[in-house]
């Protein structure tokens, strides 16, 4: 019987295996009406009425929206002027 090999074999390369890890965990993470809510010191209502007039972008997942923290920052910006 002949003898298997011991030395593993790389997995397959995912889509994302070309960006440095520093790249990945750089990435902004999604943050919920809630977590904007307390980031602006304003209540829930404010900010889902905000993403209702299309003023603070987001990606709808299911019901749900997200917000990444670079639409939130430009929205604070263009709010200050």
């Amino acid at each position: 019987m002949p003898k298997k090999s011991t030395t593993p074999t790389a997995p397959a390369p995912t889509p994302t295996d070309d960006l440095a890890p520093v790249e990945r965990a750089a990435r902004p993470p999604l943050l919920n009406p809630q977590q904007v809510a307390v980031q602006l010191g304003v209540t829930d209502r404010f900010v889902y009425e905000e993403l209702r007039k299309g003023r603070l972008r987001s990606a709808r997942i299911g019901r749900l929206h997200r917000i990444r923290q670079d639409d939130l920052d430009a929205y604070v910006e263009a709010r200050l002027g």
